[in-house]
């Protein structure tokens, strides 16, 4: 996936909590470790730089992949272990079994999950004490996303452009039935964002706002970076996702939600979990709105609309 590939020293993960345990275990050739994080924000990177130091190589899980082997010595490094449930009755068999293998071990386990189905999995199944360790990747500040991605670019002031504060906004109530339309004046972002980051240093000012728009994955970080960028320059202002916060149904924000916790889901999953036969037509909007992409294999979201996602599945309260 693009953005995925970031370096470990920028990660900084051994100031990262729970890493020391990691590194002991590594050291040792026996535990279990479980490092989590968000799509793109360098999952696979940490888990090859681990599996070099173990000496092995990273193995990765598709969808409907049967749980691997987990040895009773020696070393395993597997990622993408979130593709060993289904949202369904029956659906975590594959899991349960997996996480009592690994408990069991007295090799060296290192795995890899999607931080949003293992923040679903710690509510719903006993994932933890399966593991010695567990490690959040952390988000990155201005000044790591700066060293991740400072290059040939000229940072410039926002332009003088003649951006009205208050715009048209449109509420659509449904009413008896019927959709209304109800104008009200609201501020213009774009407004808004041209004067909060129009002073200082232009480039501290968009590594600043790069942070916020990406929250720290740099992944989505470089993402936003691409799109943004115009003809080598940069101006704080430009610094944006394009991707607008929707207003999302119940089925499409649990659609969304189970994509963005398998991180490539297929079109038969979606098909089982939902039980809708218009699923179709939801993944469709859910392209158009550059939350979601499709892939040759299946669906997978986007990184410059991830944060946007993960907030409308928030908003909507969705598990």
């Amino acid at each position: 996936m693009t953005g995925e590939r970031v370096d470990t020293e920028t990660l900084g993960l051994p100031e990262t909590p729970g890493f020391t345990d990691v590194d002991a275990a590594l050291h040792a050739g026996e535990g279990t470790v479980a490092i989590v994080g968000e799509p793109f924000a360098g999952r696979a990177t940490v888990l090859d730089h681990l599996a070099e130091r173990a000496e092995t190589t990273r193995h990765s899980l598709d969808p409907g992949a049967d749980a691997p082997d987990i040895p009773d010595s020696g070393t395993l490094v597997v990622d993408d272990c979130q593709q060993l449930y289904t949202r369904r009755v029956g659906g975590f068999d594959p899991l349960d079994a997996f996480l009592v293998a690994v408990a069991r071990s007295d090799g060296l386990v290192v795995t890899g999950w999607n931080a949003f189905s293992w923040a679903y999995l710690t509510r719903s199944r006993a994932v933890k004490p399966a593991f010695d360790a567990v490690v959040r990747l952390p988000d990155l500040d201005a000044g790591a996303l700066a060293a991740h991605l400072d290059g040939d670019v000229e940072f410039i002031a926002n332009p003088n452009d003649r951006l009205p504060a208050v715009v048209r906004g449109e509420w659509t109530p449904r009413v008896a039935g019927r959709s209304l339309s109800v104008p009200y004046p609201r501020i213009n972002r774009d407004w808004l964002t041209h004067v909060r980051t129009n002073e200082g240093d232009p480039r501290d000012a968009v590594f600043e706002r790069l942070a916020a728009e990406s929250r720290g994955n740099p992944g989505v970080a470089r993402a936003i970076w691409e799109r943004s960028v115009r003809e080598g320059r940069l101006a704080p202002a430009w610094v944006d996702a394009g991707v607008e916060s929707p207003e999302l149904d119940t089925i499409e924000a649990f659609t969304l939600r189970v994509v963005l916790a398998k991180e490539l889901a297929t079109r038969g999953e979606l098909d089982a979990v939902t039980g809708r036969r218009e699923v179709g037509g939801v993944l469709r909007a859910l392209v158009r709105q550059g939350l979601v992409e499709r892939t040759e294999t299946g669906y997978a979201p986007t990184p410059a609309g991830l944060p946007t996602a993960a907030r409308a599945v928030d908003r909507r309260r969705i598990p």
